[in-house]
């Protein structure tokens, strides 16, 4: 991930922002002082710049670091809105679940630590 700050306009890139044009799908959204773009591969999510509003990128950093499959919602990937809500209910509560879950309980969880 790479974020810098050109004149007071935050920019940040995650992944591949400039795939060859073979095997991959770039979305592009611009409002006003704000610009987005995803690259896909296929379903994944590889890919991202965005330059103005960037509160959501962690988001989509997150999605390409796993690697994760978007079929489902990558045309909501650059509303600005984007959130777990786009989502299926029991991927939400997965990573819900994740996020509040200490490391001690997962590993009992999983059946080791005591």
């Amino acid at each position: 991930m790479n974020a810098v700050e050109f004149f007071g306009l935050p920019v940040l890139s995650a992944g591949i922002v400039n795939p060859p044009q073979e095997g991959f799908k770039v979305i592009t959204r611009q409002d006003g002082g704000d610009y987005r773009k995803v690259v896909l591969q296929g379903d994944i999510l590889v890919g991202m710049l965005m330059a103005g509003t960037i509160e959501r990128a962690g988001i989509l950093t997150s999605l390409i670091q796993e690697k994760a499959n978007v079929r489902r919602v990558k045309n909501s990937l650059l509303d600005e809105g984007f959130g777990l809500i786009h989502f299926p209910r029991a991927v939400r509560q997965g990573r819900i679940e994740d996020a509040v879950a200490s490391p001690k309980a997962t590993e009992v969880a999983r059946g080791g630590g005591g």
